[in-house]
């Protein structure tokens, strides 16, 4: 006679305990954080009132937001960057008619009316919890993802604090570009329309939405704006921006692992210099306290990030929600303010999806149309609205960067310098030789190329 044993019953793990376990990887990057500051001289008091203001003003309704007007099941961590980002594309969109109407707690009131609606609403109210046939991240992958933005910002707060203290003398010589940030926060925290520090009388037509940040979560937490400026407000943009970075990987390809790679490639991979090397730990194209010397480059980032993962989705599937279009009508129009030359990258990807796919299938994409005509009216708006007619870097100058890049960068030693004639044979070298570095940095991914699939939606990056 066989005998027929029972199976063995493996005992399920509570789902309370895999939740916890799942938010491990992100309170690793939090202390990682926490620990950068500290050594950089904020006190627990300010980390704890700043935590606040972002996750209860920005992060938890802007998520709540997000998950409403997306339609697209994400993973948690997706939804959270995503959910971070456009709470600040709100907040600046809020805060700036507040401070005219010179009542700036009044907005807030996006914040508090998000609460009431989404936990009153039926139809909303669902928007609480994941959604149903959320994408579950691999536990690797958000491990991976907490090292690494762990790593960006304690590399880039070791290259960044030790030079720009708090108290003086530490505070006496900062990086050119900060002391003017720290001014145009203090003059758009206290009235606007703003003006510029450096010419009395002069309006603030600039990359500014940034210094709106600054100026409400100063109002909200107290906190003073040099402190947010040097230390806090980074941290959160950071973080988002490199999750959201790994999240568009993922999102293009459907691997995860890509995701880890992209934001590897972006902190790790060597830049080709065509005039020698730099030295450094980290030779990329950014240099590590480059979130913290520029915050209109961090911000703009920030903002582009999901623009682009929102964008992918309209490219690739038409149909469905109408929220998507809020959301980018929002980002989009808070990316003008915030880093206006995002914009023509947006308009340059939906455009060329839309000729391509004119010459493939013969007929118009419509997402891709709209997309490009709200393109070409935000330029407008931030050329003509924002800018008031300046072009603050949205014109048309081929080879512009290059030839700045000769003169500027290269302390006298390029082909292309200013005040001599520059000869046709001089204008082409430097395009060769830029083009040869391109070809070094992508030729590794030429092998990728016998697997690779026609992607409408990987044309919008």
């Amino acid at each position: 006679m066989v005998q027929v044993c029972a199976p063995e019953v493996v005992p399920a793990v509570p789902a309370r305990r895999t939740g916890a376990l799942r938010l491990l990887p992100a309170l690793f990057a939090a202390s990682l954080a926490v620990t950068a500051l500290a050594s950089g001289g904020v006190p627990l008091s300010d980390m704890g009132v700043f935590g606040a203001y972002v996750l209860l003003g920005l992060t938890v309704p802007g998520t709540l937001w997000w998950r409403a007007l997306s339609g697209t099941p994400r993973s948690l961590a997706a939804d959270v960057a995503a959910g971070t980002a456009l709470g600040y594309a709100l907040e600046v969109l809020t805060y700036i008619p507040a401070r005219w109407l010179d009542v700036p707690y009044a907005y807030l009131a996006w914040a508090g009316a998000t609460y009431l609606l989404f936990c009153t609403v039926p139809a909303l109210r669902r928007h609480q919890a994941a959604r149903g046939g959320t994408v579950r991240a691999p536990l690797g992958w958000s491990w991976a993802m907490a090292g690494l933005v762990g790593f960006s910002i304690l590399y880039s707060a070791v290259t960044f604090f030790p030079g720009h203290g708090l108290t003086w003398p530490g505070n006496g010589a900062p990086y050119i570009d900060l002391p003017y940030h720290l001014a145009m926060a203090g003059d758009v925290k206290h009235h606007l329309p703003a003006m510029f520090a450096n010419v009395a009388g002069e309006a603030l037509h600039d990359h500014w939405y940034v210094y709106a940040d600054l100026a409400a979560t100063s109002w909200t937490t107290g906190l003073e704006l040099q402190t947010l400026l040097y230390r806090l407000s980074p941290v959160p943009m950071i973080a988002a921006f490199t999750v959201l970075v790994g999240v568009l990987a993922h999102r293009l390809t459907g691997r995860w692992g890509a995701g880890v790679a992209s934001v590897a490639v972006m902190f790790f991979v060597v830049a080709p210099d065509p005039y020698g090397w730099k030295g450094g730990i980290v030779s990329s194209a950014g240099e590590a306290a480059l979130p913290w010397v520029s915050p209109t480059q961090t911000f703009g980032a920030l903002l582009f990030a999901p623009l682009v993962l929102v964008l992918a989705d309209l490219v690739r599937h038409p149909g469905g929600r109408h929220g998507r279009w809020a959301l980018v009508a929002v980002l989009m129009l808070a990316e003008a303010g915030a880093k206006a030359t995002f914009l023509p990258l947006t308009l340059a990807g939906v455009t060329f999806v839309l000729v391509l796919h004119l010459i493939v299938h013969r007929e118009v994409h419509r997402a891709a149309a709209w997309l490009t005509g709200l393109g070409l009216a935000l330029v407008a708006f931030a050329q003509i609205v924002v800018f008031h007619g300046e072009d603050k870097g949205l014109r048309f100058a081929p080879l512009h960067f290059m030839r700045w890049h000769e003169a500027y960068r290269v302390s006298g030693a390029g082909l292309l310098l200013p005040g001599q004639e520059e000869a046709p044979v001089l204008v082409l070298l430097v395009v060769a030789i830029h083009v040869v570095s391109w070809a070094a940095l992508w030729g590794g991914a030429a092998c990728a190329l016998r697997r690779w699939r026609p992607d409408r939606a990987e044309m919008v990056r």
